[in-house]
C-alpha cells in the first residue's frame, strides 16, 4: 500500500515537472490517432476499402525510423530560437507549430474527395513531425527526472498520452458526427498549445544547462552526435536481445490497432457508439491499467515479472475480440471487451515505457530513447500494413487468433533476459 500511495502522490501533490510531463504527454498522444484509428474512420466514411486503409499505416513509418534523425535533434541547436529558449524547448516549439498547420491541412484536404497520394503525403508529414516531437519529449522527460522518478514519470507521460489519444479519437469522432472531419482535425490541433506553454514555463532541463559541450571541429561533433550514442548503447550486456524485445513486445497489440475501428464499423457500430465506448469509456480502463502497472513497478521493482505479465495480458486482450466478432453488434459485449483490452494495454504500455527509460543513458537520452521507441512502433507502422490482407484471407475471428500468436517471439526474449541467466 505504501508503494501504491507513493505512485499516486506524484499526481496528488502536483509537482510542477510532473504536470509538465503530463501536458507534454497530451501533445505526444494527439497526432497518433490522426494517422491511425481516427484516420481509418475518416477513410471509411469516404468509401475507401479496408485493404487500402491498412496500407495507409505505411504513412506512419517515421515513427519506426526516428532514430535516424534523433542525433540531430539531440545535438543540433536552432539559430536564434535555441539561444533564447534552450535547445530542447526551441525544437519542441518549432515542431509543434509545424504539426499544428499540417494536421489542419490534412483535415480540410481529406474532406474534398482527396487524391490518395497527396493525402498519404500529408499523413506522412504528421507522422514525421509527431515522431520528432516524441524524440524531444522523451528526452526532456528523462532529463528532468531523477532515476528514482522514472517509473512514476512513465505513468505520468502515459496518462497524458492517453488523454491526448482520447481527444484525437473520441473527440474527433463526436465532432465529425455532428459537424465534419475538417473541423474535427483542426480542433484537435489546438490542444498542442498547452504542452508548448508548459514547456516554455518550466524551461530547459538543468542537465543541458550544465553540460553543454564545445567541439573542436565538425568531425568531433559528428562523432559525438551519431557514433557515440550507438557505441555506448551496444556496450550494454545483451543489447541485441534488448532491441529484439522492444521490437516485438507490442507487436500483437499493434497488429490489430489500425483495424479496430474499421472492424467495429464493419459489424454495425456507429461512430458515436465507438467514441463513447471504445474511446471515452476505454480511456478510463486504460488509466486503471496504467496506475496498476505503475504500482506493480514501484512495489516489486521486478521488471521481468511486469513485462511477462503485460505480454500475457496483451494476448488475452486480442482474444477477447473473438467474442465480439461472434456476438456482432452488441454494445454490452463491447463494453466488456474494451474493459479487458484497454486495461491490458494501459498496464503493458506503462511497463514498456518504464523499461525503455531504465536502459537509456541520460547523456544520449534523445537518441537512445528514439532508437528503442522507434523499434516499438515497427509493428504498428510497417508490419501492420499487411493486416488488411490477412483479414481478407482469414476473416475477423481467425485474424484475432493469428494476432495473439505474434506475442510468442517476445516471450522468448524475456526468457533469455530474465530467466535463462538465473538457471
Amino acid at each position: 500500500m505504501r508503494h501504491f500511495m507513493g505512485v499516486l502522490a506524484v499526481f496528488l501533490y502536483f509537482k510542477p515537472k510532473v504536470l509538465v510531463i503530463v501536458m507534454l504527454g497530451v501533445a505526444s498522444g494527439l497526432p497518433l490517432s490522426l494517422s491511425a484509428s481516427t484516420l481509418s474512420a475518416m477513410l471509411m466514411d469516404t468509401g475507401i476499402g479496408i485493404a487500402k486503409i491498412a496500407i495507409f499505416g505505411l504513412a506512419s513509418t517515421p515513427y519506426a525510423f526516428k532514430y535516424l534523425w534523433s542525433p540531430l535533434v539531440d545535438n543540433l541547436s536552432l539559430p536564434i530560437l535555441s539561444k533564447v529558449l534552450g535547445r530542447r524547448t526551441a525544437w519542441l516549439l518549432l515542431t509543434q507549430i509545424l504539426l499544428f498547420f499540417t494536421i489542419t491541412f490534412v483535415g480540410f484536404y481529406a474532406a474534398q474527395a482527396p487524391n490518395l497520394f497527396i493525402l498519404g503525403a500529408g499523413v506522412f508529414c504528421i507522422a514525421f513531425l509527431s515522431a520528432t516531437q516524441d524524440i524531444i519529449i522523451d528526452a526532456y522527460r528523462i532529463e528532468i527526472l531523477t532515476d528514482e522518478e522514472q517509473g512514476s514519470g512513465a505513468a505520468a507521460v502515459t496518462f497524458g498520452y492517453r488523454i491526448g489519444m482520447l481527444i484525437s479519437s473520441a473527440g474527433s469522432l463526436f465532432i465529425a458526427e455532428y459537424l465534419n472531419w475538417a473541423i474535427a482535425y483542426s480542433s484537435v490541433a489546438l490542444f498542442l498549445i498547452p504542452g508548448a506553454l508548459a514547456a516554455l514555463a518550466y524551461g530547459e532541463p538543468s542537465l543541458l544547462r550544465r553540460s553543454r559541450k564545445v567541439y573542436s571541429n565538425f568531425i568531433a561533433w559528428l562523432r559525438h552526435s551519431f557514433a557515440d550514442p550507438f557505441i555506448e548503447f551496444i556496450k550494454q550486456r545483451n543489447w541485441f536481445v534488448i532491441i529484439c524485445l522492444v521490437l516485438l513486445y507490442k507487436l500483437s497489440d499493434a497488429y490489430i490497432g489500425m483495424l479496430t475501428t474499421p472492424f467495429l464499423m464493419d459489424i454495425g457500430f456507429s461512430r458515436v457508439e465507438i467514441a463513447s465506448i471504445i474511446k471515452l469509456y476505454g480511456f478510463l480502463t486504460t488509466i486503471v491499467g496504467m496506475f496498476i502497472g505503475g504500482y506493480l513497478i514501484a512495489k516489486y521493482q521486478n521488471m521481468g515479472f511486469i513485462l511477462v505479465l503485460g505480454l500475457i495480458l496483451q494476448c488475452v486482450s486480442n482474444l477477447v475480440f473473438v467474442v465480439q466478432a461472434s456476438y456482432g453488434n452488441d454494445p454490452s459485449v463491447l463494453i466488456a471487451v474494451i474493459s479487458v483490452e484497454n486495461f491490458c494495454s494501459g498496464l503493458s504500455n506503462a511497463s514498456l515505457v518504464a523499461y525503455i527509460s531504465t536502459v537509456v543513458k541520460k547523456e544520449f537520452a534523445a537518441t537512445h530513447y528514439a532508437i528503442l521507441s522507434s523499434l516499438a512502433v515497427v509493428g504498428r507502422t510497417v508490419i501492420s500494413s499487411s493486416a488488411g490482407f490477412v483479414v481478407s484471407i482469414l476473416g475477423w475471428i481467425n485474424f484475432f487468433y493469428f494476432s495473439a500468436l505474434l506475442s510468442l517471439p517476445a516471450f522468448i526474449c524475456l526468457y533469455y533476459l530474465y530467466y535463462r541467466k538465473n538457471k
